[in-house]
């Protein structure tokens, strides 16, 4: 068996704690955090998202949480709000601690959730009141390059689950899929998966410079009749003819080592892409906790990846259940 027909061996990793704390940072420093909490399951919509657009109309209890996070500055000085938005199922904010603080940043936000908590179950007449699940997820700004890319994935949120509402179907998830054998985690579009043209992209070292440029035009063809790219586009020359294909109204499969979690969603251009029905993200080992370098060997596998998609009357098969719409805002 050639090495690249050989599926890498790998240790499965635990199921992932989507809350989990780094461990590697100080929640009393100084830094810039988007927090994100969701709501019970039984607990009223924090909103309504309007059919006419993008806005999410907020409910008596999305009004108190607003005005909650409007009171984080006043109750402590040592934090900033930056940003907000509260959508019908959790709310984003981001939220910059100034000087360090005598306890962990999980005080504030328990604080928070209590306060909200309590002035909505006033507002509603309703004592037993449970608003939010427990803990809270957050992400850390690592260079001041981000902070405008956090806001604006804050704001964007009732556009982008506006998006997703109108088009199910570019933006589904399955948890198992089967692709001639193989299985995935797969986010997109999945009629891409049965487009009658559909060609891998690889791109050898020991091709010549002349054996490149024809494998271009070919590729670039197959843009132009309205075909698919389907590759893990892992070096710089592969990522290349991606950005080109992108950038010329190409479809493209790819095929990615990523680690994802149960919230999991496309950003940025791949949000956009999906949103055109342009995407589909393949994850053959979706169930690692982190993201790590690629070995030799998961390239080449990566890559027959690649062919055996692109094979005439390649069977699909995913499992009951495991197919869903994302269609909520985080």
């Amino acid at each position: 068996m050639k090495e690249s027909e050989r599926k890498p061996e790998y240790i499965k990793s635990p199921k992932r704690n989507t809350t989990r704390r780094a461990v590697w940072h100080d929640y009393r420093a100084p830094a810039i955090y988007l927090i994100t909490l969701s709501k019970r399951p039984e607990a009223p919509d924090f909103g309504i998202l309007s059919s006419g657009g993008p806005v999410v109309f907020l409910t008596e209890v999305g009004r108190t949480l607003r005005d909650a996070l409007f009171d984080i500055n006043r109750h402590h000085p040592q934090a900033k709000l930056i940003a907000e938005v509260v959508m019908p199922d959790h709310i984003h904010f981001v939220i910059q601690i100034r000087e360090r603080l005598q306890r962990p940043l999980g005080t504030i936000i328990q604080k928070f959730k209590s306060n909200a908590t309590h002035q909505a179950r006033l507002r509603l007449g309703n004592p037993g009141l449970e608003i939010f699940k427990p803990n809270f997820n957050d992400r850390i700004l690592s260079g001041r390059d981000q902070l405008d890319a956090m806001i604006r994935y804050v704001s964007d949120n009732p556009r982008r689950l506006w998006i997703r509402r109108c088009h199910p179907n570019l933006f589904q998830r399955i948890n198992h899929l089967t692709v001639n054998g193989i299985e995935f985690l797969a986010f997109g579009n999945l009629f891409l998966l049965r487009d009658a043209l559909r060609c891998p992209v690889m791109i050898h070292r020991s091709l010549t410079i002349d054996e490149k440029r024809i494998l271009e035009e070919r590729w670039m063809e197959v843009i132009r009749s309205g075909g698919v790219l389907v590759s893990p586009f892992i070096s710089t020359e592969e990522k290349a003819v991606r950005d080109r294909a992108i950038a010329n109204g190409g479809k493209l499969i790819i095929i990615s080592q990523q680690a994802v979690g149960e919230r999991f969603k496309p950003a940025g251009q791949e949000f956009e892409l999906c949103a055109q029905g342009r995407l589909l993200l393949l994850f053959p080992w979706a169930d690692r906790v982190k993201n790590h370098g690629l070995s030799r060997a998961e390239a080449l596998w990566m890559n027959r990846m690649a062919e055996i998609i692109c094979e005439p009357g390649a069977a699909l098969r995913f499992s009951s259940g495991s197919l869903s719409s994302a269609v909520h805002g985080r």
